[in-house]
């Protein structure tokens, strides 16, 4: 079902983004944008929270 196939894959992306978030954290990169290097507003990392990048950058 083209549904669950895309449900499915919209979940293991998500998994390798809080992974990719999880490496940060351990590399003390986690809440500093990877684009610019300014900080993550904390309000864009409660709603998101593998956010990797500012609201500018990702625009």
């Amino acid at each position: 079902d083209e549904v669950l196939e895309f449900l499915g894959k919209q979940a293991l992306d998500e998994i390798e983004q809080i992974k990719r978030a999880i490496y940060r954290i351990d590399h003390g990169k986690y809440g500093v944008c990877s684009g610019c290097g300014k900080p993550i507003a904390q309000e864009r990392l409660e709603a998101m929270p593998y956010a990797s990048t500012c609201t500018h950058c990702s625009a």
